[in-house]
C-alpha cells in the first residue's frame, strides 16, 4: 500500500459516471480554494476576490491556457473544520457531462491537486477525527443500500449507535483491567483488592454484552441484503416447481428426472408485500454426478446465510437417508416444512414429520395442482415480518469485520476467565484482557494499520 498522504490537496469527480443534470468535482485540502480560483471566474469575467465559507457563487470554469470557458458552474467553498473531511473543501457543480467533468478534473490536477484514491475523502474524515472507523464503513453501506431498511440501519451506525456500544464495552473492560493491575501492585500490602470471583462476574457481564451485539450481525445482513429464502430437499421432490410458482415465472427447468437442478438459481420477488431473495438449489443425495454433488455442497453451505429455509419433502415417498442428511444440516435454523405431492398416495405419515420437527410448521401442498400455495406465501411473509420487526436491543452489525472482532474479543475474555479459575497469575490474565481491549480498539480505529485501512477503503468509489 502507498503511504497515507494527509497534507496534499486531492480532487475527484464525486458523482456517478454518465450523463446527468448535475455533476460535481470535489477538492479537499489546504490548497483547494487557491486551485479553484485559478480556473474559476465570476459572471463579471474576473476571478473572485473573497469567498466566504459555506456560500455558493455562480460563474464559469475556464481553461487558463486556451482562455476558453469550459462550463457554467456553481462553486461552493467550505472552510475547515466544518466540512466532511475537516479540511478546506471546494465543490464545483457543473452540468452532468463527462466531457465537462473530466476537463474540470484535469484542470484541478494541472493546478496542483492530486487525483484522490478510492475512499480517500472518507479516509481523511476518519484520520482527522470527524468519524471513527465503524462510522466510516457505514458510509459505503449507505451508498450501497438496496432497500429502506438497510439504509436506516447504515444511518444508525453512522450516527454512532454501534460505536457507542463498543466504546462503552471497552471502557468497562479497561476498568476491570485497572482493578486487576492494582491488585497485582498491592499483593504484598495489607489492602483489600477485588476478588477473582468478582472479576469473573464482571468479565461474564461483558461477554453477555458482546454476544448481544453479535446477534445484530444476522439482523444487519437481513436488512442490508434483504431476506434470503432457500428451497432445499432431495432430488425430484418439487423444489424447482415451487420456486417457479413463487416467482410466478418458469425460471427453473422442471423435468421428471432427478438431478435436473445442478446449481443455485436466485431471483428477487415480492411475497405478500415482503421483498425477498429466493433461491432454488440442487437436490441433496449421496450419489450424483460431479456437477450435482458440487451444487448440493454449495446448497448446504448456503444455509448459514438463509433467513428462512423451505424444506420440501415428498409425501409419496418414505423418509430417506437424504432427508435425514438435510435434517441434520438445518437443525436449529428457521424452517418451514413443505409436505409436497399430497395428491398422490401417501407413504409418509404427516404426524411422523411433526414429531421430527416439533417446533416447525408443516404445510401440506400439491405444487403440481397449486394447492396450499397461498398458505405457503402467508407463512413465508409471517416469518420474515417477525424477523424484520423483532427488537433485539442490539445495534446492527453491517460487516464481517465487526463480527470477527467481537468473536476474537470473546475468545480473549473466555481465556481470561479460564486462567482465573485455574489460579494463574494476574499478569497472565491481564494479557488476555489487553488483547480484548485491543480488538475493540481495532473496531473503532483507535488502533489501526495502513493495511487495515487499505482493505476497508479499497471498495469505495474515488469521489467518496
Amino acid at each position: 500500500m502507498k503511504p497515507i498522504l494527509r497534507n496534499d490537496t486531492i480532487t475527484a469527480i464525486a458523482t456517478p459516471l454518465g450523463e446527468g443534470g448535475i455533476g460535481i468535482v470535489r477538492l479537499s485540502g489546504k490548497e483547494s480554494l487557491k486551485i479553484a480560483k485559478k480556473i474559476f471566474i465570476t459572471r463579471k469575467g474576473s476571478p473572485p476576490k473573497d469567498i466566504k465559507s459555506h456560500t455558493v457563487i455562480s460563474g464559469f470554469i475556464v481553461d487558463p491556457v486556451k482562455k476558453t470557458k469550459v462550463d457554467e458552474v456553481l462553486l461552493t467553498f467550505m472552510e475547515s473544520p466544518k466540512t466532511y473531511t475537516r479540511e478546506d473543501t471546494v465543490e464545483i457543480s457543473a452540468h452532468g457531462s463527462m466531457v465537462s467533468l473530466r476537463k474540470i478534473l484535469s484542470l484541478t490536477i494541472q493546478r496542483g491537486a492530486r487525483l484522490a484514491r478510492p475512499g480517500e475523502f472518507t479516509l481523511r474524515a476518519f484520520l482527522n477525527g470527524r468519524m471513527d472507523l465503524i462510522q466510516a464503513e457505514s458510509v459505503l453501506e449507505i451508498i450501497r443500500a438496496k432497500n429502506e431498511e438497510g439504509l436506516q440501519a447504515a444511518v444508525a451506525v453512522l450516527n454512532g449507535g454501534l460505536s457507542d456500544k463498543i466504546k462503552s464495552t471497552r471502557e468497562n473492560l479497561l476498568d476491570i483491567l485497572a482493578k486487576l493491575e492494582a491488585s497485582i501492585d498491592l499483593t504484598e500490602e495489607d489492602i483489600e483488592t477485588i476478588s477473582r470471583e468478582e472479576i469473573i462476574a464482571n468479565i461474564k457481564s461483558i461477554i453477555k454484552e458482546t454476544k448481544k451485539m453479535l446477534k445484530g450481525f444476522d439482523k444487519g445482513r437481513f436488512l442490508k441484503n434483504g431476506p434470503l429464502v432457500v428451497i432445499i430437499g432431495k432430488p425430484n421432490v418439487g423444489k424447482s416447481s415451487l420456486f417457479n410458482i413463487l416467482l410466478e415465472a418458469d425460471r427453473a427447468i422442471v423435468t421428471p428426472s432427478p438431478g435436473t437442478t445442478r446449481d443455485m438459481i436466485e431471483e428477487g420477488v415480492s411475497i405478500n408485500g415482503i421483498h425477498l431473495r429466493i433461491m432454488d438449489t440442487a437436490g441433496i443425495r449421496k450419489k450424483g454426478g460431479s456437477a450435482e454433488t458440487e451444487g448440493a455442497r454449495r446448497a448446504i453451505n448456503l444455509l448459514t446465510e438463509a433467513s428462512l429455509i423451505l424444506f420440501v419433502i415428498d409425501a409419496s415417498r418414505s423418509f430417506t437417508e437424504e432427508d435425514r442428511m438435510i435434517l441434520k444440516a438445518i437443525k436449529g435454523k428457521e424452517v418451514l416444512l413443505i409436505l409436497n405431492k399430497t395428491d398422490l398416495q401417501r407413504k409418509l405419515d404427516p404426524s411422523k414429520v411433526t414429531k421430527l420437527f416439533p417446533k416447525n410448521k408443516v404445510l401440506k401442498t400439491s405444487v403440481k395442482h397449486r394447492k396450499g400455495i397461498k398458505e405457503i406465501k402467508k407463512s413465508i411473509a409471517s416469518v420474515l415480518s417477525k424477523k424484520r420487526n423483532s427488537p433485539n436491543g442490539s445495534p446492527v452489525l453491517l460487516g464481517e469485520r465487526h463480527r470477527d472482532i467481537l468473536i476474537r474479543t470473546n475468545q480473549s475474555l473466555s481465556k481470561s476467565i479460564d486462567s482465573l479459575k485455574k489460579g494463574m497469575g494476574e499478569e497472565l490474565v491481564a494479557i488476555d484482557l489487553r488483547e480484548a481491549v485491543e480488538c475493540l480498539e481495532e473496531a473503532t480505529g483507535e488502533r489501526f494499520s495502513e493495511d487495515l485501512l487499505e482493505r476497508i477503503f479499497k471498495d469505495f468509489c474515488v469521489g467518496k
